[in-house]
């Protein structure tokens, strides 16, 4: 009987310490919508994970123009992550210069702050 009404709370702390994305959250459709926000160029360091019960917290970097504000395209950011049910989303945003030459065009994909080791790539 114990092991019975143990088992859920053992599976829910399990998800919760292993920090698993959170069933419910499409990932797949989630950033085609970030990908959608006008003046994004990149979207990467996408983290989605289960604090406690129910709250889901988000971090991710975002490339977007220098020479534009990124406010608009914050809240409209944060919209997206509430319709998907998560209200905590920390955004670091990347200044990309769009009049670089076009070889530098495959930076975009690349983090402005990458781990500090070589170990990691």
């Amino acid at each position: 009987i114990i092991l019975s009404s143990a088992f859920p709370l053992i599976k829910e702390t399990a998800a919760i310490l292993l920090q698993m994305v959170p069933k419910g959250v499409n990932m797949e459709e989630l950033m085609s919508k970030l990908s959608a926000v006008p003046g994004i160029s990149s979207v990467h360091e996408v983290h989605i994970w289960e604090l406690v019960s129910g709250k889901i917290i988000a971090t991710l970097h975002i490339k977007y123009p220098k020479d534009r504000g990124y406010q608009d395209a914050s809240t409209k950011i944060r919209e997206i992550f509430h319709s998907a049910g998560i209200h905590n989303v920390t955004i670091q945003f990347e200044n990309v210069d769009l009049k670089e030459p076009l070889e530098q065009k495959d930076l975009l994909l690349l983090c402005n702050s990458p781990c500090i080791s070589k170990s990691c790539a």
